[in-house]
């Protein structure tokens, strides 16, 4: 019924060739078939394991070309001159090393002699050429990336459920957020709580962008190197397609929460103060995204990773400089806050909705204001005399490190599979 037999085991080659070929090949290897025994499920019950762990051995042996003999166009019965061999490597049906492997065989037993003329003249068979031209991909970086970037983007879209939930999310939060701090921007009595709303704002953004994205690399690992150690497409042009597809989303989600709870809870209404937050908003939600990409690459599991998202956001949040001001932390522990990206996106929103040479806050009759004026409120929170573009640089500087560090990871995972 069937000409050829390609076995497959854990993504990998393990027989290709004769269907009546199998048993013999199998038995070669230390694997006999037991008698009366069904060969279709024999070999399925050793590429399972039922046998113990012997893919690696099978795996080496079609790479070795130990099973060559038993091609349906088995090179044993054909011109075996290099155009030939060219041919078969190029369909598939031979790999290089079973060529050469071959070639020598066929040499050493005098069926072939070395300088056997190809069809168009030439004696020799460069298998370093071969080998180049298997090795190499078939279409341009530019050409994978656009492809991948397709399939992935596609893939988000046609996600209801979690584009939804995301969409959901950004949009109910920021109604309940707005409700809950409505209309405290500018009440000289309520600072702290306003400071609260912008703390948790650039909380919430943080973790909506990098729960999701942690998982983004351990689901996909064992597909992903199946694919590239095939040469379908090169790490560069996934890495690239992989984060640039997501990037859309996370720039209008964090816009569309910034715009419901800036106006519902009254923040100054000056298009300067108002770009600013979305742009520190937009900006964390990124550098968050990227953090979760180098931990979904360094992590081994699913389970890892998923443990390593929220137990890595605990220092970050802890020396962001709202739960402790920058100068009540202990000398030995300042270094820290450096390393928290949300202590730079909690200080620049804090300079753009007080800085900027802001007017006296609103003090209603018969309520004690502790802040009049907004320079006092940058004192309290140590910022008085932090400079806003510093914070945008430096954010952009962990966005940049996050996503190359994410890059390298995956690239010394790729080249332990090798």
């Amino acid at each position: 019924m069937f000409d050829k037999l390609y076995v497959l085991g854990e993504g990998q080659c393990i027989y290709q060739g004769k269907v009546d070929g199998l048993i013999p090949y199998l038995k070669g290897l230390n694997l006999i078939c037991p008698t009366f025994h069904n060969p279709a499920d024999y070999i399925m019950e050793v590429a399972s394991g039922e046998y113990g762990y012997v893919l690696p051995q099978l795996v080496k042996a079609v790479q070795n070309g130990e099973c060559s003999s038993y091609h349906c166009n088995s090179p044993l019965r054909q011109d075996h001159s290099p155009t030939k061999l060219r041919q078969l490597i190029k369909s598939g049906n031979m790999t290089v090393n079973e060529a050469r492997k071959l070639r020598e065989a066929l040499e050493q037993s005098g069926q072939l002699t070395p300088l056997t003329e190809d069809e168009d003249g030439r004696k020799e068979f460069s298998f370093q050429e071969e080998e180049h031209q298997k090795n190499t991909f078939s279409t341009s970086c530019l050409t994978q990336f656009w492809v991948l970037f397709k399939r992935t983007f596609l893939t988000i879209v046609r996600d209801t459920v979690l584009t939804r939930l995301r969409l959901c999310s950004h949009l109910l939060v920021g109604l309940l957020i707005g409700m809950l701090y409505w209309k405290i921007g500018n009440e000289g009595s309520k600072v702290f709580n306003n400071t609260g709303f912008l703390f948790f704002s650039m909380l919430f953004l943080m973790f909506t962008a990098l729960m999701p994205t942690v998982l983004t690399f351990p689901m996909e690992m064992s597909v992903f190197i199946r694919e590239h150690l095939n040469y379908w497409y090169s790490l560069k042009a996934y890495y690239l397609a992989k984060t640039l597809a997501d990037v859309p989303f996370q720039v209008v989600l964090p816009v569309l929460y910034c715009t419901i709870v800036y106006w519902m809870t009254e923040q100054p209404f000056e298009a300067l103060r108002f770009t600013l937050f979305v742009a520190l908003s937009t900006l964390t939600s990124l550098v968050a995204q990227s953090l979760g990409l180098l931990i979904g690459a360094a992590s081994t599991s699913l389970q890892a990773a998923t443990f390593l998202g929220p137990v890595t956001a605990i220092p970050i949040l802890l020396f962001s400089g709202f739960f402790v001001n920058f100068d009540t932390i202990p000398d030995y522990l300042q270094w820290m806050s450096y390393i928290s990206y949300v202590r730079y996106s909690f200080e620049g929103i804090l300079l753009s909705i007080y800085g900027f040479d802001r007017g006296p806050l609103d003090c209603e009759e018969g309520k004690f204001c502790i802040f009049h004026e907004s320079e006092d409120v940058l004192k309290e929170m140590d910022v008085e005399d932090a400079k806003l573009y510093v914070d945008f640089i430096v954010l952009a500087i962990f966005f940049v490190l996050l996503r190359l560090g994410a890059y390298l990871v995956l690239r010394w995972k790729v080249k332990l599979q090798r």
